[in-house]
Order: C-alpha cells, then structure tokens, then sequence
C-alpha cells in the first residue's frame, strides 16, 4: 500500500471516529440536560454534570478534527508531491506528538477510575454516586476511542517514517 492510500487510511479513520463521538457527545449533553432539569434527582443531576463536561470536551475534540481533517489531507497530499522530505519532518513531529500524548490520556481516565472508586467508596450521597458512574462512562469511552486512535497512530507514524 503506498503512503497516499495510507494517509487517507489514517484520516478517514481518525475523522469517522470523531464524527461518532462529535454525535455521542451531542447526546451526552442533551441526556444532561434531560437528567438535571427534567428528572432534577441528585442520582440524575451527578451523572448529568459529568456528562454534560464530557459531551462538551469531546463536542470539542471531535467537532476539531471533524472539521479540518479534509483540509489537512489536502496540505500533506501536496506536501508529499512536492516536498516529502518536508513532510517527514512536519508529519513525523506531529504524529510522534499524538502518539507520545496517549500516555497522559490514559492517565486521565485512570484518574477518572480511581476518583469514581474513591467517591463510591467514601461519598455516600446520591450525587456522587452520579458522579462516580459518570466518570466510569467518561473513562471507559475515552479508553476505548483511543485505543483505536493510538493503533492508528502508530501505523501511520510508521508509514510516515518508511518515507525516509
């Protein structure tokens, strides 16, 4: 497979993922707004509030990538054609920050995990147990989107590195 056909492995992948969660986070604050104003419980509005910041910080991450993903491609399909030792060094630096970043998103979400363990075991309040189960949702999701996403990263990082 040649690095184009690669390429555009790499970013179909990277934007299909976003659009899903740009939809999964447009639900989450929607469900928020429905658990925290409509079913106004303490349970309810503890979840609601996690899950109205994950749909915003992921509203955030996928609507980005969404929405310059084919402009990109476009710029490092030029790149390529004209200048490919300039893109392995342009692409190669970015890559490697994407791929080196995964480690402080784990960490996040493993934080998440622990906090939730710490609020259920020692929080007895109904919202917290919201909050608890809100941020279980926010880590597994994470944990599973980018569990694809860093895949994808090192595949592609290798493509962008054969290319020297």
């Amino acid at each position: 497979m040649d690095f184009v056909t690669q390429m555009y492995q790499y970013f179909r992948g990277e934007k299909t993922e976003s659009t899903i969660v740009l939809v999964a986070s447009i639900l989450f604050v929607a469900i928020s707004i429905y658990f925290i104003f409509v079913m106004n419980q303490s349970f309810t509005k503890g979840l609601g509030t996690v899950l109205v910041i994950t749909g915003l910080i992921g509203g955030i991450a996928g609507g980005g990538i969404v929405y310059r993903t084919d402009s990109q491609v476009v710029q490092l399909k030029e790149l390529y054609e004209q200048q490919r030792s300039s893109l392995v060094e342009v692409e190669g630096q970015r890559i490697q920050t994407v791929v080196d970043n995964f480690k402080y998103y784990k960490f996040a979400y493993y934080l998440a995990i622990a906090a939730s363990l710490v609020l259920s075991l020692f929080l007895k309040g109904p919202y917290w147990k919201g909050v608890s189960v809100g941020l279980l949702i926010f880590a597994a999701m994470g944990l599973t989107i980018d569990f694809f996403a860093e895949e994808r990263a090192h595949f592609y990082l290798k493509s962008v590195n054969n290319l020297m």
